[in-house]
């Protein structure tokens, strides 16, 4: 669920595998947020289904995070083949409903995903997603093509007014906040961690999936300062 803090005037787009559970349960908690629906909208989606007109939005600074796509890729992979999405079907606390409002079809195609996703292995599993997802976008709209791709190594961040680095989220979210007005003082909770994912990001990789991802995304990953070997390569 976007996360709408009217007194301060900031709307917060949760895209999936930033840590944007933890920042949402602390907006919410401490900062009035309000939580609106469709949990991972995009800007777009929530003006599209009435959340919000679009002078609403324009009146707020829209704000989300972008995280280094090798490891948010490496992210995405263990909840698919993992357990994560086992624990959240399994679980009828309000942090799963999300996942339960979206029906037994949704159950089955994930279920699939992740037969596949083990079965390929991580490797595989990565290069077969981009280059899909490539063919998709290329078919569909090839003069859109290139903006496409770069969406799905940082998705969401269209019309957004202000992106905090996920690598530093802590400290930039307070600088959000202290802009905003309010008063910043906190520690970031975790929530919502992957389980089975190994700390580091980079022992997933062999040298063809790494060269696949650094030529596939070379530009946008140069534009927000991400590379394999650090996580943040420049402010």
């Amino acid at each position: 669920m976007p996360i709408l803090c009217r007194d301060l005037n900031l709307l917060f787009v949760m895209v999936p595998g930033t840590g944007c559970s933890g920042v949402a349960c602390l907006l919410c908690d401490q900062f009035g947020g309000e939580r609106l629906p469709n949990k991972h909208a995009s800007l777009d989606q929530i003006i599209a289904e009435g959340a919000l007109t679009r002078t609403e939005v324009d009146q707020l600074q829209v704000f989300a995070t972008v995280r280094n796509p090798f490891d948010r890729f490496v992210t995405e992979y263990t909840r698919i083949a993992g357990t994560w999405f086992d624990e959240h079907f399994a679980n009828d606390s309000p942090r799963s409903h999300w996942i339960h409002d979206k029906g037994p079809r949704y159950e089955k195609w994930k279920r699939r995903q992740q037969q596949k996703a083990r079965e390929r292995g991580f490797d595989s599993w990565l290069i077969g997603t981009v280059r899909r997802y490539e063919i998709r976008q290329f078919v569909r709209n090839p003069l859109q093509y290139r903006r496409r791709l770069d969406l799905l190594a940082y998705p969401m961040v269209e019309g957004v007014d202000r992106l905090m680095l996920y690598e530093r989220l802590e400290s930039e979210l307070k600088a959000v906040l202290r802009d905003a007005g309010a008063e910043a003082e906190f520690s970031l909770p975790r929530r919502n961690v992957t389980p089975g994912k190994k700390s580091d990001y980079r022992d997933y990789y062999s040298p063809r999936s790494r060269a696949f991802v650094e030529k596939k995304f070379g530009a946008v990953l140069n534009r927000f300062g991400h590379s394999f070997d650090g996580p943040v390569a420049k402010s």
